[in-house]
């Protein structure tokens, strides 16, 4: 919780555009620091148009790329021969507004398959999802 002081108020007590804006900035911060030091591989993907739009390090360290490699990478590389389950869950995502699997994998670098639980909640109406 963010506290507003007195000389910070608009008319009516109301925060002023600034304050408004530096809580802005340090919601932004906070969440950027829990999704870059989280212990979880986080992704956020765009399933239906094939895009990784951003993940974490634990989520490049998982699969063996860079940042850079990993956000030039299309889903598909990611969950190859699984997208129509990806799509499916992906859907139930934004119809429930959560959700969770463990029925699909992730594709290494390496070539590797690695087993995965994935728990997913709607960002926007763009689609989007977490899955981590």
């Amino acid at each position: 919780m963010s506290r507003v002081r007195d000389d910070e108020s608009g008319a009516g007590g109301a925060p002023s555009g600034e304050a408004t804006a530096d809580a802005l900035r340090q919601s932004e911060e906070r969440f950027r620091r829990l999704f870059e030091y989280s212990n979880d591989a986080i992704f956020l993907m765009d399933p239906e148009n094939d895009r990784i739009l951003d993940a974490n390090g634990q989520a490049c360290r998982m699969l063996g790329y860079s940042r850079e490699e990993l956000l030039a990478l299309p889903v598909s590389a990611v969950h190859p021969g699984e997208m129509q389950q990806l799509r499916a869950f992906t859907n139930s995502v934004f119809e429930e507004g959560h959700g969770w699997t463990d029925e699909l994998t992730c594709l290494t670098r390496s070539g590797e398959s690695l087993a995965s639980e994935i728990s997913a909640c709607g960002l926007t109406s763009r689609r989007c999802s977490t899955p981590t």
